[in-house]
């Protein structure tokens, strides 16, 4: 469940955040990544904390988690979940983000006007006001209200967004917070006071601009705040604007859908030439496997020849041995035959002898 702290940019976001830590306990999360310049006094008094991952994904799973997440946001709306819409003055709130811009970027070079007509990066201050006011579930607090919140506005937020622990009672340190950090933490002055670079033509343009919602809200009257000549030049200069910054407008919308399409392109070069180098890289491991089985080869080849070498060999040895054992046996029959004539020879010497034994006797 998702719990968006929304507001225009320096109406009191980081106040409304101050006072959920500092009540309730309750600690918020940012959609934007917060600057790195941000010191450690912000995040503490804000009871900040990081969420892992990608946005989306984190967006995802705190919008389907039954536990809330306070989500800070100055992004036009996205969904219908609870929401608490901080408002402030619009005057205080262009003035201080304009100092804002061009203290932590000082490279985007600003202006009031731009500011005024919304040719910044959330818009301008009644369009973002009445892309929450007119959703459902937003809770609509005032900045003034917010710097000395009592009891029953805690109470009505509280109630708001199901908080039913205890609820402390709220003190404000933003002197304390000016002292550590005066770029980040201003006054927080709730009453409008016009800075020198807040010109009459700045100011004819302003309520040229945001008269209508300027004068809903209370704040202040057309009638008293410029004079009715500089008020009819400034709308049509205010007409002007906003031509202009509608067709930047189309020309952002038309550049952003190129910029798709580059990176889209970027992207498929990019998996092409991932691919071939994967493709490149399997091809050497089975060139590598090719020589492999090619020295394999050749090993056996020589490892063959070596063998038939040696069977050659053995083969000549054994022809060797088999006619030099036919030359024994026919030696060996020779002496068997010589061996049986003369034991022939023997016997017959033998019954010589006996016969010539036999003549003496007689």
């Amino acid at each position: 469940m998702i719990v968006w702290l929304a507001s225009y940019p320096r109406s009191g976001n980081t106040l409304l955040r101050e006072i959920l830590w500092q009540t309730m306990g309750l600690s918020s999360y940012s959609d934007d990544p917060v600057h790195p310049n941000a010191t450690a006094s912000f995040k503490q008094a804000a009871g900040h904390i990081e969420y892992a991952g990608e946005w989306e994904s984190f967006y995802a799973q705190a919008a389907a988690s039954p536990k809330a997440h306070f989500i800070k946001t100055h992004r036009t709306p996205r969904d219908e979940a609870r929401a608490i819409y901080v408002v402030r003055d619009g005057r205080s709130s262009c003035e201080s983000y304009y100092h804002f811009q061009n203290t932590y970027f000082p490279g985007s070079c600003t202006s009031y006007a731009e500011v005024i007509v919304g040719d910044v990066t959330y818009g301008d201050w009644s369009a973002h006001f009445a892309g929450w006011d007119r959703r459902p579930n937003t809770l609509v607090v005032r900045f003034e209200e917010l710097v000395s919140a009592g009891p029953a506005l805690l109470a009505r937020i509280a109630g708001f967004i199901g908080y039913e622990g205890e609820v402390r009672p709220w003190k404000n340190p933003i002197m304390e917070l000016h002292q550590r950090d005066p770029a980040f933490f201003r006054r927080g002055e709730t009453t409008w006071k016009a800075s020198d670079q807040w010109t009459a033509a700045i100011n004819a343009l302003f309520w040229a601009f945001h008269g209508p919602l300027m004068e809903r809200l209370g704040y202040a009257q057309s009638s008293t705040a410029v004079a009715p000549e500089q008020l009819g030049l400034a709308r049509e200069l205010a007409g002007l604007f906003r031509a202009g910054v509608a067709r930047r407008g189309v020309l952002q919308e038309a550049c952003d859908e190129r910029l798709a399409a580059l990176e889209r392109l970027d992207s498929s070069f990019k998996h092409a030439d991932t691919r071939a180098t994967t493709l490149q890289k399997a091809c050497d491991e089975r060139m590598l496997v090719i020589q492999q089985l090619e020295a394999n080869l050749k090993a056996t080849e020589a490892q063959g020849k070596v063998l038939q070498q040696a069977c050659d060999q053995r083969l000549m040895l054994i022809e060797r041995l088999h006619k030099e054992g036919a030359v024994l046996q026919a030696a060996q029959q020779e002496l068997h035959r010589t061996g049986r004539e003369q034991a022939a020879q023997i016997r017959d010497l033998q019954n010589q002898l006996a016969g010539m034994r036999e003549m003496a006797n007689l």
